[in-house]
């Protein structure tokens, strides 16, 4: 059950980004487009904390190991926070100079 759990959430983890990319390609609406932006980043940190506990059997082409699984929730922490600020721009419905104050790079 562990293997086959972890093979979902690296299946996951592989495809989550890829499919999120084309559907982000095809929106023209911002708003939708950072929602839909957010909620695979989300996917993605949920799939990479269940490598930490779940790990995929080894295979011809991929081999999971404790190290990779680290930078892997780390790099989707990241994510995951950039792409929430992101998000929290585009809905407040501001002018560009209020969010360009939000950056500290206003009046320059």
């Amino acid at each position: 059950m562990s293997s086959t759990l972890g093979f979902i959430a690296m299946t996951s983890l592989l495809v989550v980004p890829a499919g999120a990319a084309l559907v982000l390609a095809l929106r023209s609406s911002y708003h939708i487009g950072a929602r839909l932006n957010v909620g695979a980043a989300l996917l993605c940190l949920l799939a990479a904390i269940v490598l930490l506990g779940a790990r995929p059997e080894d295979n011809l082409y991929l081999r999971v190991d404790d190290f990779n699984i680290y930078l892997i929730v780390l790099n989707n922490l990241g994510n995951r926070a950039v792409n929430a600020k992101v998000f929290a721009l585009l809905s407040r419905h501001v002018s560009g100079v209020a969010v360009l104050d939000e950056f500290g790079i206003a009046g320059q």
